[in-house]
């Protein structure tokens, strides 16, 4: 298989899991908390309620949800562990605040729809813009935030909450403090605190709840001891209350109860179990492993384990006491059951569909089925896998087999279908996928490094690129089906095109010959035009440059699908006519660009562009104009991890701050790009780039000491070849040849 696309439309965004933006209901028996629904009235821009799992902290949003008090309505988004792709976390974000409002949030949703997908930061910024419309006060709440490690979504959302528009309020929910600036917001009173200790039960609250549930059979002074054991631990109580059921003595189970909460938990979910009839333990016990569930798929894990358990009743010490996977009733019927006896599950959708466990439950049971039933848990994943890939649930279906160790499955589904996830812009998932597969299975599916370059590629590692590919080459002599003349072109056209990015001298050569084999309407061809131009430019073919560019961009479909496109190939452009010192056509061309990225201000290049805009009113003497794009620019490039963008604003600031009689600022900002340059690996044209401009701030300072010094440690350049844009290090020589009166060796380099 290779990555080959034709007339194929560009798949859309994934598929939405409405389960997602399902606020969870108030369940009965809920102690209103009317203390806590005035803290959340009265919070700041953001309200971080943290406290470990089991202190009621999405049912103390569901009761704010429900009261007349609420100042405002409310989104709301469950996090799961595969939101920490930038692409997925803000595909949901922008579907939960189109709830507040009709269309808000499609303006970013659309933009993601963008082939190659924009940069994560650049979507935020629509969304902000259009969250700044907000006609009334509305919150979003972040539930279950604990689960996102990515940096770039903690960067993105502390971007947010300093930006927020003061319609919108945001809360999050975390079992630990988010790697976020909170002392800065704390100081500046833009962070409200619910902590555990604001959540636990007072003796009012447990005494009411008890009552509720364990009904009179509890004397006040027992209410008082089992409050004080839990410490108001509201999952302890919970579960004290349903062992209670069918106690005879319930003073005696008091006066027993003790423990820290992880034991409390295991005791009591002990006493549960054991108290469930046989098949519902059985259910419980299959169904663990999944993230969410229905009956159908639920039904798909119900003869998981019977015949190899009982196999091995001499080896567990489950099947000792009796403990065994038994035949099921409806899955459906017992999902109710759970439900209706508040046995952990949460309905996610209102036509009681979908459920998942309550997490302190499932880590319970998961562990109790790793503990007693091991030899099933990678059959309940594979079991679950398929099912998941038969009804279009392909991510999920990964994951599974992932969990499974199925390698080989999980290398032939994410084979089959790593490039639509790659193409709707969930390249960070996609990685995650390819790096839990181990090289032995990657080589049985040549296309897998194939997808893992094209991963490189989107995050800008480039270096990392070349070695996928000699992997995926050295793998393709023992796999001859896989070695067809479609796939070699492929690796030929990615070679390229990273080695144009690296600025290879060899990069021009490369393109043009990976031209050749790679057909007209290759998804990889756009790319590879845009890195053949950059070759180009790079090498000093300006003319050529400027022609392939304007070439590929009057051969783009006009469709929206390739607005990303458009926009890296004109910001390129731009660059080739600056260094033409058609600076009137760079400016026209900028402004053009600057009105797409305005309509569609998430495209891919909006960052450089700003710097472009920055360096032509520069050009121009409008220092004022200039300053503003190359601030604006960092502030895109920052929300983007935009090294390169970052890298040439900082370079340009630099010399603004010298026009501006500002020498120290300007060694600054010089310092701060080289620091920048070395952190990523560094290509020799960038280093010689900024050494030359380092020395260019030298000489208009009149700090001829330290140009002398650098002049000295340089060898003498090749003064025969060709100038280009890149070569700031030759013309650095040069002027300080002429500074030092060399005016024949300056005129031969030059």
């Amino acid at each position: 298989m290779t990555l080959r696309s034709s007339s194929q439309t560009m798949p859309n965004l994934p598929p939405i899991l409405a389960t997602k933006l399902f606020l969870p209901a108030i369940r009965p028996g809920h102690v209103p908390r009317p203390r806590l629904v005035t803290r959340l009235n009265e919070g700041c821009a953001l309200t971080l309620i943290a406290a470990p799992p089991g202190f009621g902290k999405s049912a103390l949003i569901a009761e704010w949800q429900g009261s007349t008090r609420r100042p405002a309505p409310i989104a709301w988004l469950a996090l799961d562990p595969d939101d920490n792709d930038p692409a997925r976390f803000l595909t949901y974000v922008c579907n939960a605040v189109g709830h507040l409002e009709p269309g808000l949030g499609a303006k970013a949703l659309a933009h993601l729809q963008a082939t190659p997908p924009p940069p994560f930061g650049l979507v935020l910024t629509v969304l902000l813009t259009e969250l700044e419309a907000l006609a009334q006060p509305a919150v979003l709440v972040l539930d279950d935030y604990h689960v996102i490690e990515a940096r770039p979504i903690h960067e993105s959302l502390a971007i947010l909450v300093d930006h927020l528009p003061p319609a919108l309020r945001l809360v999050v929910t975390s079992r630990a403090d988010p790697p976020l600036p909170l002392a800065r917001w704390r100081v500046r009173g833009r962070l409200t605190e619910i902590r555990a200790d604001d959540l636990r039960f007072t003796g009012e609250e447990a005494a009411e709840y008890l009552r509720q549930a364990a009904g009179q059979r509890l004397s006040p002074d027992e209410v008082t001891l089992l409050e004080q054991r839990t410490e108001g631990w509201i999952a302890g109580l919970q579960l004290a209350a349903l062992s209670l059921q069918g106690q005879p003595n319930p003073g005696a189970f008091v006066a027993d109860f003790s423990g820290s909460n992880r034991y409390v938990l295991d005791y009591l979910t002990e006493e549960i179990l054991q108290r469930q009839p046989a098949e519902v333990v059985s259910f419980l016990l299959r169904t663990a492993p999944l993230e969410r569930m229905c009956a159908p798929l639920c039904e798909a894990l119900m003869s998981v384990g019977s015949a190899s358990l009982d196999s091995q009743a001499s080896l567990d010490p489950a099947a000792e006491r009796g403990e065994t996977l038994a035949p099921l009733a409806g899955a459906q019927a017992i999902l109710e059951h759970l439900e209706r006896h508040n046995l952990f599950v949460v309905a996610l959708d209102g036509e009681r569909r979908w459920y998942r466990y309550h997490h302190l439950f499932a880590e319970v049971l998961r562990n109790r089925l790793r503990r007693r039933h091991r030899a099933v848990v990678a059959d309940l994943h594979r079991r679950a896998s398929a099912w998941l890939e038969d009804n279009g649930s392909i991510g999920e279906a990964i994951q599974h087999a992932l969990a499974a160790f199925d390698h080989e499955r999980a290398a032939s589904l994410v084979s089959a279908h790593g490039m639509d996830t790659f193409l709707r812009g969930q390249a960070t998932r996609l990685a995650s996928w390819l790096e839990q597969i181990p090289p032995a299975a990657r080589c049985a599916h040549p296309p897998l490094n194939l997808l893992r370059a094209l991963t490189y590629m989107a995050h800008s590692h480039y270096a990392e690129v070349e070695p996928c590919l000699q992997e995926l080459e050295a793998a393709l002599p023992g796999k001859p089906a896989w070695d067809t003349p479609g796939l070699r072109a492929e690796i030929g056209a990615l070679r390229a095109a990273a080695q144009a990015f690296l600025l290879d001298p060899h990069a021009l050569t490369s393109a043009q010959q990976a031209l050749q084999r790679l057909p007209d309407d290759h998804l990889l061809r756009p790319i590879l035009l845009m890195g053949l131009g950059n070759a180009q430019y790079a090498s000093g073919e300006l003319h050529g440059a400027r022609d392939t560019l304007q070439r590929t961009l009057a051969g783009l479909p006009a469709d929206d699908r390739f607005l990303s496109w458009r926009m890296g190939l004109r910001v390129t452009l731009v660059f080739v006519l600056l260094a033409q010192g058609r600076l009137r056509e760079a400016s026209r061309v900028a402004d053009e660009t600057a009105q797409l990225a305005e309509a569609v201000p998430m495209l891919p290049g909006a960052a450089l562009l700003q710097a472009q805009l920055g360096v032509i009113a520069y050009e121009r003497g409008d220092l004022a104009a200039a300053e503003a794009r190359l601030t604006a620019c960092l502030a895109l490039a920052r929300s983007n991890d935009g090294n390169t963008a970052e890298l040439y604003a900082r370079s340009w600031l630099a010399a603004l701050r010298q026009a501006q009689g500002d020498a120290s600022r300007a060694l600054d900002e010089m310092e701060r790009a080289e620091a920048l340059a070395r952190q990523h690996q560094p290509t020799p044209a960038t280093l010689s780039s900024l050494a030359g401009r380092r020395v260019y701030l030298w000489l208009q300072q009149g700090n001829l000491a330290a140009v002398a010094d650098w002049a000295a440690t340089e060898e003498a350049q090749d003064g025969k070849a060709a100038l280009t844009p890149f070569d700031t290090h030759r013309l650095a020589r040069a002027r300080v040849l002429i500074a030092q009166q060399a005016y024949a060796q300056a005129g031969d380099l030059a």
